[in-house]
């Protein structure tokens, strides 16, 4: 069983026990005496008013198996951008490339991946020519990891750029004050910074265009918000 509320006392419990200092036990599994291992049960059978079952816990836990999961349940805003952020981590970092690539494609570029080894900081590279009249090129650097990227590697971004050439720095992390103050120094080639809040947004913003294996990875639900409930605006009371 296990103990489910603090230690109470009742001069008379109305249930004829003569027990009088009590807590609330859940019980959990009924085990058969045969089934106990030898030392546990020698445990439980001590003739010491308190003693403690501690040494014994990894028998007690085999015993009573695994626990039973957990009640699903729903979750939004920012949880569910931390729950989006650690389903990426079931990508490896050659995959979450490939997946970075696909998000750039729905947002315009044709993009494709560097080679992996050797590539130089640079992992994916974009072209967006719209209506034709000028081609940008983006280069980005992808990161998936649950640090801070520093100034170092917006330097090493930047040194890879050519005189046309725009950067980006995507990570499922976040960016140090002086990474944010590199990325924007005045007078050298600004870098654009999607840290793992802006690339959720950027996510959600493109989900229901991802290719289906990424949202069998992700494995969100969408609701339908009644059209009314879209907008807002304000107005003085009279």
């Amino acid at each position: 069983g296990k103990v489910t509320s603090p230690y109470e006392y009742k001069i008379d419990w109305g249930d004829g026990c003569p027990y009088r200092n009590r807590k609330t036990v859940e019980w959990i599994k009924e085990a058969k005496r045969d089934a106990i291992p030898v030392k546990l049960k020698t445990s439980l059978g001590s003739l010491l008013t308190v003693f403690s079952l501690n040494p014994r816990k990894q028998e007690i836990m085999t015993l009573l198996g695994p626990p039973p999961p957990g009640k699903p349940r729903e979750v939004t805003g920012e949880e569910l951008a931390k729950v989006i952020i650690s389903r990426l981590f079931n990508l490896d970092p050659e995959m979450f490339e490939y997946f970075i690539t696909h998000l750039l494609t729905l947002v315009g570029f044709e993009a494709t991946t560097t080679q992996y080894i050797n590539d130089k900081g640079v992992d994916v590279i974009g072209t967006l020519n719209p209506e034709g009249l000028a081609n940008i090129t983006l280069k980005a650097q992808v990161k998936r990891v649950g640090r801070h990227i520093n100034n170092k590697e917006i330097l090493m971004l930047r040194g890879t750029l050519g005189v046309d050439e725009h950067g980006v720095f995507i990570t499922t992390g976040s960016f140090t004050r002086r990474a944010q103050i590199e990325a924007e120094a005045e007078g050298k080639k600004p870098i654009a910074l999607i840290d793992g809040q802006t690339l959720v947004d950027l996510i959600l913003e493109h989900y229901d265009e991802l290719d289906e294996e990424y949202k069998q990875l992700l494995a969100l639900s969408k609701r339908e918000v009644p059209l009314r409930e879209r907008f807002y605006t304000t107005v003085i009371k009279s």
